[in-house]
C-alpha cells in the first residue's frame, strides 16, 4: 500500500488534453527525413558481413515534434524523457515546471505541475503508469498518478536525505533507482517506497561512481549508470553486484561526456554530448554502433541543454529530447 495523498499536495494543477488541444490547433509532427548511417563498433558481425549495397540504415530519422514555449503542452526548457509501456511518452519541464505526457507522435495528453516543484530535473514512469520526478532544487522526489493526482512523496531512507538528484529509473516490478550526483550515489526503493540497498556510492570501491548523470533499468533487471566525472557507464546486477565498466579512452566506442542512457530488450543506448553522438552496446557491453548527430542537435558547452535525454518507445523507436531546441527528435531502429 501507497503512502496516503499530503493534504497540501491538491493544490496541484492539472490539465487534461481536452483543455490544451486548442493550444496545440496547429501542431503537425515533422515527416521523415533522409536517414542517416551509422557506424558500427568492432565486434558487430552481423552487419558486418552485408554488403554496402544490401546494407539499410540501422537508425532512421523520422522527424519531431515540439512547441517552444511555456505552460502545458509547451516546452520551456525540458530536460528530462521518459516512455511507458503504452508507448506515451513523460516530459519534465525545468523551465516552466510543468510535467507533460504526449503520445509517441507529440500529441498532447496530460500536463500538471505542483507548488512543491519548481525545477523539476528527471522523470520516470512504472507499469501502472504512476509518474515520478525529482526537484532540483529541493532535492524532493514525489509521485503522481497516472491522471497527475499527488499520490506521495519519496523518502531517502538509507541515504539519510537526497541533496541533487540527477536520474531516475524504475524496473518492471516497480522498483524506483534514483540517482543523487550530490550523494555520489545510486539507490534502490521497491514498489511501497521502502529503501532496499544502495547500488553504487562514491567510496564503494569496485562499486564507485563520482557524479552518476542518468540511469537505465534494462529488461533482465540490470541497471546501467552514467558517470560524467569518469565518463564511464558501470552495469550492476538486479542484486547490485558490479559486472564491469565501459567507455575508457581509446576503446573503440569512447565515450567522453554521457548525459542519458536508455535500454531497450537487447541495447544500451547513450547519448554523449562531446560531440553530439549517438552510442550503442549490446547489454554485454560489447560496441555495436555509433551515429553522428551533429547535424540534428546543437549544444552549448556548460548550458543546460547539455541534458539531452533518451527514451526508447515500445520495440523500435528511440527518442531524443533536445532542450536547445525544445523539440523530441524520433528514430526508427532496425536491429
Amino acid at each position: 500500500m501507497k503512502p496516503p495523498t499530503h493534504p497540501a499536495a491538491k493544490r496541484a494543477r492539472r490539465i487534461a488534453l481536452g483543455a490544451i488541444a486548442a493550444i496545440l490547433a496547429g501542431f503537425s509532427p515533422a515527416g521523415p527525413a533522409t536517414a542517416i548511417p551509422g557506424r558500427v563498433g568492432e565486434r558487430s558481425p552481423l552487419r558486418a558481413s552485408q554488403s554496402s549495397a544490401e546494407r539499410r540504415p540501422r537508425i532512421e530519422f523520422l522527424g519531431e515534434w515540439g512547441t517552444r514555449g511555456e505552460g502545458p503542452a509547451n516546452l520551456d526548457l525540458a530536460v528530462a524523457i521518459a516512455a511507458d509501456t503504452r508507448g506515451q511518452v513523460y516530459i519534465a519541464d525545468a523551465g516552466s515546471g510543468f510535467l507533460h505526457k504526449f503520445t509517441d507522435d507529440g500529441h498532447p495528453l496530460l500536463a500538471f505541475d505542483d507548488p512543491r516543484i519548481s525545477n523539476p530535473v528527471a522523470i520516470a514512469v512504472d507499469s501502472d503508469g504512476d509518474i515520478y520526478t525529482a526537484d532540483g532544487r529541493t532535492g524532493r522526489i514525489l509521485v503522481f498518478s497516472p491522471t497527475g493526482d499527488p499520490d506521495h512523496e519519496q523518502h531517502a531512507g538509507g541515504l539519510g536525505r537526497f541533496r541533487l538528484p540527477s536520474a531516475l529509473a524504475v524496473d518492471a516490478d516497480s522498483n524506483l533507482f534514483v540517482a543523487d550526483a550530490g550523494l555520489g550515489a545510486v539507490a534502490e526503493f521497491n514498489e511501497h517506497g521502502r529503501f532496499v540497498r544502495v547500488v553504487a556510492r562514491s567510496s564503494a570501491g569496485a562499486q564507485r561512481v563520482r557524479m552518476p548523470v542518468s540511469l537505465a533499468v534494462a529488461p533482465d533487471g540490470s541497471v546501467f549508470v552514467a558517470d560524467s566525472s569518469t565518463a564511464l557507464i558501470s552495469k550492476f546486477s538486479a542484486r547490485g553486484e558490479f559486472l564491469g565498466a565501459w567507455g575508457r579512452q581509446g576503446t573503440s566506442v569512447e565515450t567522453r561526456n554521457p548525459v542519458s542512457l536508455a535500454t531497450s530488450d537487447h541495447f544500451l543506448f547513450c547519448f554523449d554530448a562531446a560531440p553530439p553522438r549517438l552510442l550503442v552496446w549490446t547489454l554485454a557491453g560489447q560496441p555495436y554502433f555509433e551515429m553522428d548527430l551533429g547535424s540534428r542537435i546543437v549544444l552549448s558547452a556548460g548550458s543546460a541543454d547539455t541534458r539531452a535525454s533518451l527514451a526508447f518507445v515500445q520495440h523500435d523507436e528511440l527518442l531524443l529530447l533536445d532542450p536547445s531546441s525544445g523539440k523530441v527528435l524520433r528514430f526508427r531502429v532496425e536491429f
